[in-house]
């Protein structure tokens, strides 16, 4: 907190300081403590709009909270800051997949996997939506979701 006070136009402290808020709140449930983080990490926000981490991480508070829609629009201005963002790319196609928008959540999920080619996450997440949309074939292929099998 004390860096914050003697650096009070620079987002970084304040990204931390929220981050840090921000994960003890959602793991200890506490409501006060986690509006202290949003507070903190809009100031990051304010100080530096394209702060891809401040974005993503506000935006992973709001979608706990059920704040869906904010939740994607700070996500999606994270992927436009930090297109090679793996985790905002992934929580934007998570958060669109709750809401139902599967077709949108593939382009992310997709922009994910080609970041972290094996990460079993994004993997299954990817497979889910797909699922979801009825393509159970391409979800099931032998060289992974959204790869066709291999003709012979």
């Amino acid at each position: 907190r004390r860096v914050v006070l003697l650096k009070p136009g620079d987002a970084s402290p304040y990204h931390y300081l929220g981050d840090a808020l921000r994960a003890r709140a959602m793991r200890l449930d506490d409501e006060a403590q986690l509006e202290e983080a949003l507070g903190l990490l809009r100031r990051a926000i304010e100080l530096q709009p394209d702060y891809s981490k401040a974005l993503n991480n506000l935006g992973g508070a709001l979608q706990w909270q059920g704040r869906h829609d904010e939740a994607i629009e700070l996500f999606r201005r994270a992927v436009q800051s930090d297109p090679d963002y793996f985790e905002a790319h992934y929580n934007l196609g998570y958060t669109l997949s709750v809401r139902g928008r599967h077709d949108e959540a593939l382009d992310h999920y997709r922009a994910a996997l080609e970041l972290r080619p094996d990460d079993a996450r994004v993997k299954a997440s990817l497979a889910a939506a797909l699922e979801a949309l009825g393509r159970d074939d391409e979800a099931k292929s032998p060289q992974g979701p959204d790869r066709p099998a291999v003709s012979r």
